[in-house]
């Protein structure tokens, strides 16, 4: 048992669509953060060496989905455990007999545009990965079962290729749940997640746990099975817990608990492009909410992506190299400037060099706790005493910029920079302001100056 426990791989895949292109298509509340608990429960309590949140709309479209999967299925190794999580809208043709997820470009009246979750089932079946359990949080999704299958003991079920579904419904229409919340399935996974206390969880037993403890007055029954045409044999993907000291379950509630996530550029392009994308997901902790964190810090990777995907496009032709050796880069990286029980700052790097167009770009996010806020400088400071937030923000050029070229170029920037907007970072001494997305490349060593904590007026305590 050691030596299979050694040798196994779990990757854990989650895909949530809260928004669709098409109004047909409603938003769906609490995806996101349905996945953001899940995987924070998973990757805290149990042996999970890695993951990946789709949530942003390029990461969603039918395209992607298709490509990702087929990638990550097919191409995985015999030791591998794959946890795949879906929510969103999800949809079945009686008539076919075939289920389907509505993807964030999929049409409602266009299933051509929605994925087939047949295919899904034939990238199982070519797969050598050991076991590959489905969550599916999605209307219709237990229309997918072939037939209910568990195993026995331990050591025989794991040894044994599965294919397993848990799904929030069988042929029915599921609830999402209130807005802000998480849909009832969703609770009752995590529940059971959390609470277990067993070292090795068959999936067979968690879906057990959480068709049994599913809320009886609730009009959709969750359902558990295996695909048997997708390769089923008997076994089961086992879960097993962390064993954690006294010493690592104190640090897992606190902001030291982060864990870094990729996003996939998945651009097909006739030029090589050098990339890597490093996001912070902060994990379920007792200081702060998570997910509130997590939200924005997505927001703006995938706002960064999209950007440069755009800009790639439009400018395909004369960024096409010349020869071979031209390169053509983009970075996307973060740092936590200051982290304490009330406060969270930290930023996010882009640094891209498409051709001749170097660009640098650092994007803040500022947080406090109690309350629970994402900061503004006009959260933070009370300039009340100025005319404007322009003069106030003069006024720090002209005392704490470097020398006179610094205070000349922020001042001619100071007039186009929002309170409400400007990027700044802090830490238990000092406030930067940072113009970095504001100034041309030329003069980027003069994006930032520091103003003491002690010479402002804070409307909070740091």
């Amino acid at each position: 048992m050691f030596s299979i426990l050694r040798l196994m791989h779990y990757k854990l895949i989650g895909i949530a669509i809260n928004e669709y292109d098409d109004p047909i298509l409603n938003t769906i509340n609490n995806c996101t953060n349905d996945l953001q608990t899940i995987i924070a429960i998973l990757t805290s309590q149990y042996l999970i060496d890695d993951f990946e949140l789709l949530s942003g709309k390029e990461q969603t479209t039918q395209n992607f989905i298709y490509h990702y999967l087929f990638d990550t299925i097919t191409n995985s190794l015999k030791e591998d455990c794959i946890i795949i999580i879906y929510a969103g809208h999800g949809e079945y043709i009686q008539k076919l007999n075939t289920t389907y997820w509505q993807t964030s470009d999929s049409k409602a009246t266009d299933s051509t545009t929605w994925f087939n979750l047949d295919n899904l089932l034939k990238f199982m079946k070519a797969s050598e990965a050991s076991h590959i359990s489905l969550i599916s949080d999605s209307c219709f999704s237990g229309t997918l079962l072939q037939d209910n299958y568990r195993g026995g003991g331990i050591k025989a079920i794991e040894n044994f290729i599965s294919r397993e579904l848990l799904a929030s419904g069988g042929n029915e229409k599921v609830s999402d749940g209130a807005l802000g919340g998480h849909s009832p399935f969703s609770e009752t996974l995590c529940s059971a997640l959390k609470d277990n206390i067993e070292n090795e969880l068959p999936f067979s037993n968690l879906a057990g746990i959480v068709v049994r403890n599913f809320d009886e007055k609730r009009k959709q029954t969750p359902v558990y099975g295996s695909f048997i045409n997708a390769g089923h044999q008997g076994g089961s993907l086992i879960l097993r817990l962390k064993n954690k000291s006294k010493q690592e379950k104190e640090v897992d509630s606190s902001l030291s608990d982060v864990k870094d996530i990729t996003i996939p550029l998945n651009l097909q392009l006739p030029y090589k492009i050098n990339y890597s994308c490093t996001i912070p997901f902060f994990q379920e902790n007792s200081i702060f909410n998570y997910q509130f964190v997590n939200n924005y810090v997505q927001q703006i990777a995938y706002q960064a992506i999209n950007n440069a995907r755009k800009s790639l496009h439009q400018h395909q032709e004369e960024l096409s190299p010349r020869n071979e050796t031209e390169q053509f880069d983009l970075f996307i990286g973060y740092t936590i400037q200051f982290k304490s029980d009330l406060f969270l700052s930290l930023s996010i790097s882009v640094e891209t060099y498409f051709g001749y167009r170097p660009t640098n770009q650092i994007y803040t996010l500022n947080f406090s706790f109690k309350p629970e806020l994402k900061l503004s400088i006009s959260d933070l400071i009370d300039y009340t005493s100025y005319p404007s937030f322009k003069d106030f923000l003069s006024e720090l050029i002209m005392q704490y910029a470097s020398d006179e070229t610094q205070q000349d170029i922020l001042l001619r920037h100071a007039e186009f920079v929002n309170p409400y907007e400007a990027d700044f970072m802090m830490n238990a001494d000092y406030i930067t302001f940072v113009f970095t997305n504001e100034l041309p490349r030329a003069v980027m060593s003069y994006s930032f100056f520091e103003v003491p904590l002690s010479a402002l007026m804070l409307k909070v305590g740091i």
